[in-house]
Order: structure tokens, then C-alpha cells, then sequence
């Protein structure tokens, strides 16, 4: 930032500084708004990760909740997403909520991804040089 306007790098050069400084901003403010949006706080308290763990355990592999067709169980079916499955709609929900994550531009996975590939390529490309 302090060369930008130096004569010695010249008008080119001091557009290309200002356009890397504005890009380098942007990513960087990218960064902390996803860090500060959607990584300071767990969606899920404890009980929940509790209330799942234990229907996991209990009902989602016990034997009397497998479907007689296929003979999967509950929780497999849940993680295959069956459309037919009329039971465990919080669990269904919680598991299209996480598998729905990073498929929007608009959820923080895609905007981290486009960031940590960006400095990976500026990075790489530094090495070239």
C-alpha cells in the first residue's frame, strides 16, 4: 500500500497494487464475516447432540424399526434420505440441514472454499514465479 502511487512502479503498477490491496481486503473481510456469522456458535446445544446420539443407539438401529422390503435400517434409511420414510422427521430435518450444507453460494462452505482457493492459487502462483 505504500508504493501505490510511486513513480518508480508507474501508473500500471500502481493500479495492480490498489486492485491486489482491494482484492486482499475483500477476502479478508470474507473470511471474518463467515467466521463471525457462522462458526462462533454450535447450532446444536448438547442436548440435541445428546437426544441424536441416543435415538441412534436405540431406535434408529433396533431391529424392530427395520423396513421389512429392503431390511434397512431406520438410520440407514435417514442417511439415504428415503422419501418414504414416515417416521423421525427432527432427525430428517437435521439430516437434510447438514447435507444441504455448502450446496447454496449463499452458505458459508462455498464462500470458504472460493477464499481458501484463491490464496492456495496466489500462493502457488508466487511460487511459480
Amino acid at each position: 500500500a505504500i508504493v501505490i502511487g510511486n513513480r518508480s512502479i508507474g501508473l500500471a503498477g500502481s493500479c495492480f497494487m490498489g486492485a491486489l490491496l482491494t482484492l486482499n481486503i475483500l477476502m479478508q473481510t470474507t473470511i471474518c464475516y463467515v467466521i463471525r456469522e457462522y462458526f462462533t456458535e454450535n447450532p446444536y446445544s448438547a442436548e440435541v447432540k445428546d437426544a441424536l446420539t441416543r435415538w441412534r443407539l436405540t431406535v434408529g438401529h433396533d431391529a424392530a424399526s427395520v423396513d421389512d422390503l429392503t431390511g434397512a435400517s431406520l438410520a440407514s434409511r435417514l442417511c439415504q434420505h428415503d422419501e418414504a420414510l414416515g417416521v423421525a422427521a427432527m432427525q430428517r430435518t437435521t439430516a437434510s440441514d447438514i447435507a444441504e450444507y455448502g450446496l447454496r453460494w449463499a452458505q458459508p462452505g462455498p464462500a470458504t472454499c472460493v477464499v481458501a482457493v484463491l490464496c492456495w492459487y496466489f500462493i502457488v502462483a508466487a511460487e511459480i514465479r
